[in-house]
């Protein structure tokens, strides 16, 4: 039979085991209720600058701001690392970590992320780590590439390897602004105007710079095409405009010649050089026909009594029937409103 001591040791020992199995599972449940959680704020979907100092300084100035949350059941410092990676079109161009820093349960908002945390890698160490391309972009722009990109921040302790860690995510877009669209002369027209008169859109850029426009016209010879034309021939007229997005094709320029077909583009840029624009800034490019030779029939179609076509499918002078057309030898006079 089994004596009562053992009996006693035997049921001492369980409970010694069973006490030491809850104190396990206590510590395993307190360590997988903490967390690490990163958030990232300020950081707009498409940046207002794509200079890399203007991003730089976002940070450095609070205006991106990093809030990382630490919840815990003890109050004992951890220290966290922080790991900060970029992404571009998801694929991974900067990936740096900072040093451990010991971190109690609580909120913390980094407005100065990398000054307040310590980061062993100097600027030529993330500098390297970028692609060919995009270092000669900013060597020789200090520009960011056009493209989408990601931030991720994630905070991750030294130990408790069960706590839970929570990454932030940041996604923006590095946007140049568009080159201005050609209003008039429209595209493929006839122009009959003495002084015809040019006209584009304006630049939109977030930093409120005054823009210049250059425009250039250039004689279409037959046979070419009109990037040929514009890259190829020698100028008609090249003139840059400061601010202004119209021009009076004035008798102060080379005279027009009829029947002859012309091309015209404007390019767009700032003159110090601080914003880039897409495709340069170069706008498509237009053409039209001064004063092309056309018969009376052709000239009056679209005109009948009923309607006149003033501007096609934009404005017209309808139900007209009762009214009569009087031709003189520069305009047409219309009798019965």
């Amino acid at each position: 039979m089994i004596s009562e001591l053992k009996i006693k040791f035997i049921a001492l020992t369980f409970a010694i085991l069973a006490g030491l199995l809850l104190l396990s599972g206590f510590s395993n449940a307190a360590q997988a209720q903490s967390t690490s959680q990163v958030t990232i704020v300020g950081i707009p979907p498409v940046l207002p600058s794509p200079f890399a100092t203007d991003i730089e300084n976002s940070f450095v100035t609070g205006q991106y701001q990093i809030i990382f949350n630490y919840t815990s059941f003890s109050a004992v410092p951890v220290d966290f690392i922080f790991d900060f990676t970029v992404l571009k079109g998801g694929q991974e161009i900067i990936a740096i970590s900072s040093l451990p820093a010991p971190f109690t349960p609580g909120t913390y908002v980094f407005t100065s992320f990398f000054e307040e945390l310590i980061f062993p890698q100097g600027a030529n160490d993330v500098f390297q780590q970028l692609e060919g391309s995009i270092r000669n972009q900013i060597i020789q722009t200090g520009t960011v590439p056009e493209g989408s990109y990601s931030i991720r921040i994630n905070a991750r302790p030294v130990s408790q390897p069960n706590l839970v860690t929570i990454a932030g995510n940041a996604h923006f877009m590095v946007q140049y602004p568009s080159p201005p669209i050609p209003v008039s002369p429209a595209n493929g027209s006839n122009v009959i105007m003495d002084i015809p008169i040019f006209a584009w859109t304006p630049v939109v850029n977030n930093a409120g710079i005054q823009m210049e426009y250059e425009f250039l016209l250039v004689e279409v010879i037959p046979g070419q095409s009109h990037l040929q034309a514009i890259n190829s021939n020698q100028e008609i007229a090249l003139v840059t405009l400061m601010g202004n997005t119209t021009l009076p094709y004035t008798p102060d320029f080379l005279p027009l010649e009829e029947n002859t077909e012309y091309a015209w583009q404007i390019t767009a840029r700032d003159a110090m050089g601080n914003v880039p624009l897409q495709n340069q800034g170069k706008t498509e490019i237009y053409t039209f026909t001064y004063k092309a030779a056309q018969d009376e029939d052709e000239m009056l179609a679209g005109f009948t009594l009923e309607n006149i076509n003033l501007i096609p499918q934009f404005a017209a002078l309808n139900d007209l029937g009762e009214l009569t057309i009087t031709e003189f030898p520069t305009f047409y006079q219309l009798d019965g409103f």
